[in-house]
């Protein structure tokens, strides 16, 4: 992929060029995951910004990660709360790309 950055100088197009990639890269890599809960381990309502730990061999996340909650939706029945979480990679978009990815073994 080749991007201008028409709104970037020279001395900031690394910069331009690194979010570009994070975005593309957090919007590759995610996952949709519902909740039997509203709220976390620590009692807080899932938000998003913040970091919630996945293990789903199923889906090839072989290792215990740590994710970024993109995405909330809190949903209700008559008998039921539940959120549903869409997670992307750490460093999905600051360009960072993780030194261990879930799914290798």
């Amino acid at each position: 992929m080749v991007i201008k950055p028409n709104d970037s100088t020279s001395s900031n197009a690394k910069t331009a060029a690194e979010a570009q990639m994070g975005r593309m890269f957090g919007n590759s890599v995610s996952y949709s995951v519902t909740v039997p809960s509203w709220k976390d381990a620590s009692g807080a309502l899932w938000d998003v910004n913040t970091l919630a730990s996945l293990l789903a061999p199923g889906v090839m996340v072989y290792n215990k990660t740590m994710m970024i909650i993109k995405e909330v939706s809190f949903s209700r029945t008559k008998n039921t709360e539940s959120a549903t979480l869409t997670l992307v990679l750490p460093g999905s978009f600051s360009g960072e790309i993780p030194e261990v990815l879930p799914w290798e073994e």
